[in-house]
């Protein structure tokens, strides 16, 4: 992904946060979860652009759950619905909420 070219913004942000945290440790995830959205120095997740773009991608690749900023949530919600995709959309506003999130989506059985 990061090796792509035309890609701009800070949208992987908190894709890096979390990754960083799994990696040591202090979070445990054995799901496979789509991220994005950038994120502030204070931890919240802000929105970020190229939604549908992101939700299709997630899609294509059959990820069965996909974490974006609380703010997008409506609209990647609405993706989902009008193609009838098989995805779950999680919203989140900041990176405690979204390790409630995984740590509950671990928890499912």
């Amino acid at each position: 992904f990061l090796s792509r070219n035309n890609v701009n913004g800070n949208s992987a942000g908190l894709a890096l946060v979390l990754s960083s945290l799994i990696e040591q440790e202090e979070v445990k995830n054995a799901k496979t979860i789509g991220v994005t959205g950038a994120i502030s120095k204070t931890g919240e997740v802000i929105e970020i652009g190229q939604v549908k773009e992101k939700v299709l991608s997630a899609n294509k690749i059959n990820l069965p759950y996909i974490i974006l900023p609380l703010g997008n949530l409506e609209e990647a919600n609405e993706v989902v619905e009008s193609l009838n995709l098989p995805i779950e959309v999680i919203g989140v506003q900041t990176v405690s909420d979204a390790i409630q999130k995984i740590n509950e989506l671990n928890e499912e059985k």
